[in-house]
């Protein structure tokens, strides 16, 4: 089961567009020791896209042997194509992942029975499954009827809603031995209420302490300090929203001094506006 703060991480850079590992190290360093309960490797936020599946096997080899089973790792393998998400998967498993995140097919915005077929496909590699529905990034959006279908699959162990569809997210708290968890920071509060896991956060990349507490309050039923601490950063969350995921993050880490600001295109730095915005809200966030 997998519940509370899970931080989607991103993939730090050198100047010279190689993987930085020893930037990376001390990220998943940092997460741990701020007591994260579980990390994912190569989603969004990690840029996997722009990836060679070289470096994927490197990432993930530094991921695990980086947590060594302290917590669990889940590592992102969904793509457009079933065949290379299998190879992901089948990837990841023999690399130690405890779990794949695997996101519905975009672009060619199959039908909701090829998506079925898809997690079906990819169900038979044997590693417990996460599947993650982001309408917004991928083109493609589930019925519950469908999801349910999907989950009823006998390696999908929990999904990562980014649909914000509060209904959905109400309906799939019903499914038994399903962790839901949302995939946005800025509905943490609202999904927890309504009796999800947690979340699966890119801001925690950032702002690690912080959204712990916020869960773990939450997920405690302290309301109240749950929403003051979450009213201390919510402007920050909005800033580093404010352009495409991970630009704003990347851009923080980098003023924090914990990794380069460098993304491979088609991400770029983002705005000045932006840039001033992610400093000013950082500063304030650091003297709360």
């Amino acid at each position: 089961m997998f519940s509370g703060t899970i931080v989607a991480l991103v993939t730090p850079f050198t100047k010279d567009n190689l993987v930085d590992f020893s930037a990376l190290e001390r990220l998943i360093e940092r997460q741990i020791d701020h007591g994260i309960d579980g990390i994912v490797c190569l989603g969004t936020t990690g840029e996997s896209p722009t990836l060679t599946r070289t470096e994927n096997a490197s990432i993930i080899e530094c991921f695990y042997s980086t947590i060594s089973k302290r917590v669990p790792l889940i590592v992102g393998t969904g793509t457009n194509s079933t065949a290379s998400t299998i190879e992901n998967t089948l990837l990841a498993k023999k690399l130690g992942a405890d779990a794949a995140l695997v996101i519905t097919p975009y672009y060619n915005k199959p039908t909701k029975r090829g998506c079925f077929e898809h997690f079906k496909a990819v169900n038979e590699v044997g590693l417990p499954l996460i599947v993650y529905h982001h309408p917004p990034r991928t083109g493609v959006t589930l019925t519950f009827e469908w999801i349910e279908k999907i989950c009823a699959l006998k390696n999908v162990v929990g999904i990562k809603e980014c649909s914000s569809n509060l209904k959905l997210v109400n309906q799939l708290i019903q499914l038994a031995s399903l962790s839901v968890l949302t995939g946005n920071d800025d509905e943490i509060l609202e999904v927890i209420r309504e009796g999800a896991d947690g979340v699966i956060s890119a801001a925690c990349n950032v702002i690690p302490k912080e959204v712990i507490e916020v869960v773990s309050n939450a997920k405690r039923g302290n309301w109240n300090d749950a929403e003051v601490l979450y009213g201390e950063i919510s402007q920050l969350i909005r800033s580093l929203f404010r352009e495409v995921n991970p630009q704003g993050i990347k851009y923080a880490l980098s003023v924090l001094g914990l990794c380069e600001s460098y993304m491979r295109l088609p991400l770029v730095i983002p705005e000045e506006e932006t840039k001033a915005l992610i400093e000013k809200r950082l500063l304030k966030t650091e003297k709360v």
